[in-house]
């Protein structure tokens, strides 16, 4: 259990840092 929720968070913060940099991306693009 404790695994899956490590996993989980990993996951999330993968997801999160994604979507960071594609803001970042898209915000310079129209800057």
């Amino acid at each position: 259990m404790i695994s899956r929720i490590c996993l989980c968070q990993t996951f999330f913060a993968f997801l999160v840092r994604s979507h960071l940099l594609l803001l970042a991306k898209t915000g310079h693009g129209n800057c």
